[in-house]
């Protein structure tokens, strides 16, 4: 064969090689996408909204792939359906974890929900405020690994399972309503809402608060789809994520197409409450959508086993798919077989493996201080750095019912600092923070330790006081009196701003019987106060 023949031949199968390229990569685009199917957890609402903009708004499509968006039903469970090949992608609670540990080749991808929506809802005429209330109580569960936060929530607090009243589910808010139960398994994203509707206070037990914290709504797949199809995976994660922004960034937008293209079961404000309750259990503003912190994981793992859900071995080192891993699986394989062999490769090994571990660590406790930050953050007013309204509106629960229960004395004070709008007009916004936050700082130097002090609104500010009668509490009232009136700040000029105080006091049982009464009288009070002459405690009249 002439050498200008063989030329010849070695130009044409490289310009064959390059057409069989060029058409492998052109079978998968936008214009040809690859067809897969997500399996939903339930029936379609807003709680899937992210894939389905991720869908309508082409983000899938985008990045090649044809989804198709399966609604859930008994019948048709997320795990199941993609162990079994019908589904590639899936959303699972604590079920899928469950699965793992059993030894399934499930893989978490992403955690949408960063805290469970689970709960348990009374009426909140019923009285019941917290775990211990529930004993010889009715209390309806699913059953399975979907009470595990709930009894790991009574495990905490020393309720044992066998003094409650466990009833299995009707999954029917009504029989709470009509009193078939005293408490229902619920979603704090749907069941209140039917509450609302009818005008029915509820409450929340919510084992967040008790330290039991779960994610929901994972996102997940197998691991045969990671090995065959690794570019596909995180395709369809980058743009469900994508979605999940675009979906609570454009609320009414989504709501309007699921209503249009998804006939769901709720009506347009159903599914506007569920937006907002998701949104708060996400946390877009705070936290990446999606983020996934192995710490939480392991916890559930170990919650799982004390339940008997998992046996000795809970390790969750391949629950987790790393979409940037520093180090493959089969590189570490080789490494372990070549440092047999080789004692220097050993020690070189050992090293590795000890520095990965104190980044694992340092970041499972950096994941773990954020969380814990926003959990303050949630609760705290930000320019004073006392309790919010959110956080009194809880605690005056518990409260109240502390003192009922153990037949103590419990006193609340409202403060209006006095003459603020003036400080405001005459010296500016800036002056006006710098004063709340003296004036608190003074308050806190004259309470008690077990005094609780929050920020009501504005200028007025709540202090509850537990186990104090009405005699103390005005001891306490006169000498908060005394020590704001002594408090000066220095403005421009040397000029200097002299504060007072005018306060409303009412207590448990002599003023009022309900949290509404209470406040109510505290707040008649300290309107008395402030209308004959200010700086001045006010004792509310007897209930």
């Amino acid at each position: 064969m002439s050498f200008l023949l063989k030329k010849s031949l070695f130009i044409a199968l490289i310009f064959l090689c390059c057409a069989v390229v060029l058409d492998v990569s052109a079978a998968k685009g936008p214009d040809n996408p690859e067809k897969i199917t997500m399996q939903l957890r339930w029936l379609h609402q807003f709680q899937f909204a992210g894939y389905y903009a991720a869908l309508h708004k082409g983000f899938y499509k985008d990045q090649g792939l044809d989804v198709e968006i399966v609604a859930g039903s008994p019948d048709k469970q997320p795990v199941s359906e993609v162990l079994s090949g019908r589904a590639q992608y899936g959303e699972a609670n604590t079920e899928l974890l469950h699965s793992y540990l059993k030894g399934e080749p499930v893989v978490a991808l992403a955690s949408i929900v960063q805290h469970s929506p689970s709960v348990l809802l009374v009426r909140k005429d019923s009285g019941i405020r917290t775990p211990q209330d529930l004993i010889d109580k009715r209390i309806m569960m699913v059953g399975g690994t979907a009470d595990v936060d709930f009894l790991a929530m009574f495990a905490r607090e020393g309720v044992k399972t066998d003094a409650l009243n466990i009833i299995p589910s009707s999954y029917n808010i009504q029989d709470l309503i009509d009193g078939k139960t005293d408490a229902f398994n619920a979603y704090q994203t749907n069941e209140p809402f039917y509450l609302q509707e009818k005008n029915i206070a509820g409450f929340t037990i919510n084992p967040v608060d008790y330290g039991i914290d779960f994610y929901s709504d994972i996102l997940f797949t197998t691991r045969n789809e990671i090995e065959n199809h690794p570019e596909r995976v995180k395709a369809f994660v980058d743009a469900s994520l994508q979605g999940w922004k675009y979906a609570l960034e454009n609320k009414q937008e989504i709501i309007n197409l699921i209503l249009e293209k998804y006939g769901p079961v709720k009506s347009r404000e159903h599914l506007q409450y569920e937006a907002d309750s998701m949104e708060k259990l996400i946390l877009p503003d705070l936290i990446p959508i999606g983020n996934i912190n192995p710490g939480r994981f392991e916890k559930m793992a170990h919650i799982l086993s004390q339940f008997g859900y998992a046996d000795g071995n809970i390790s969750i080192d391949d629950f987790i798919h790393d979409f940037e891993p520093t180090v493959t699986e089969s590189t570490y394989k080789r490494t372990i077989y070549t440092f047999v062999a080789v004692l220097l490769l050993i020690s070189i090994s050992v090293l590795l493996l000890w520095r990965m571990n104190l980044r694992l660590s340092a970041e499972i406790k950096r994941r773990t201080e954020v969380e814990q930050e926003l959990r303050l953050i949630s609760i705290h007013d930000p320019l004073t750095g006392i309790f919010n309204r959110l956080e009194f509106d809880r605690r005056i629960e518990i409260e109240i019912h502390r003192a009922e229960r153990y037949e103590r004395d419990l006193s609340l004070m409202i403060l209006d600092l006095d003459h603020f709008k003036n400080i405001n007009d005459e010296h500016g916004h800036q002056v006006g923070d710098e004063v709340l936050k003296a004036f608190c700082q003074r308050v806190i130097d004259t309470i008690r330790t077990d005094d609780i002090f929050f920020r009501y609104g504005g200028e007025e500010f709540v202090l509850i006081l537990p186990e104090t009668g009405i005699d103390k509490a005005s001891e306490l009232a006169d000498r908060l009196t005394e020590n704001v009136a002594n408090t000066t700040i220095m403005v421009e000029d040397n000029k200097k701003i002299s504060l007072t105080v005018s306060i409303g006091l009412a207590s448990l049982p002599e003023h009022a019987q309900s949290v509404h009464d209470l406040l109510k009288k505290a707040d008649n009070a300290v309107y008395q106060a402030k209308n004959t002459g200010r700086n001045q405690t006010v004792i509310a009249n007897s209930a």
